[in-house]
C-alpha cells in the first residue's frame, strides 16, 4: 500500500508547474483518504476552480481517482494565489 501523503503529493506538482499558471504559490490542501492506494496503480489526479477572490486567491477541489474513474481514493481542497 501507498502511504496517501505521497499519492496526495501530485498535487503539489500540478499546482507548481501547471495550474492555474506559472508563479502560483500553494498555501494550503487538506486530504482525506478514501480507499488505498497501491503501488503501480494507475491513477486520475482532477482539479477544479471552486471559487477566486479577488486578490487572486484561488480556492480548488482536489481528487484522485482509479485510472477506469470507477473510485475516489484521495479527496479535499487546496488554496492557491495567482497572479498574472
Amino acid at each position: 500500500m501507498v502511504h496517501g501523503f505521497l499519492a496526495g503529493s501530485v498535487f503539489s506538482q500540478i499546482l507548481g508547474t501547471e495550474f492555474p499558471g506559472e508563479g502560483t504559490i500553494y498555501l494550503a490542501q487538506s486530504m482525506s483518504f478514501k480507499a488505498p492506494v497501491f503501488p503501480d496503480e494507475r491513477l486520475v489526479a482532477e482539479i477544479e476552480a471552486l471559487s477566486v477572490s479577488a486578490s487572486g486567491k484561488y480556492t480548488l477541489r482536489t481528487g484522485i481517482l482509479s485510472k477506469e474513474g470507477r473510485e475516489l481514493k484521495v479527496t479535499g481542497e487546496a488554496i492557491v494565489l495567482y497572479k498574472e
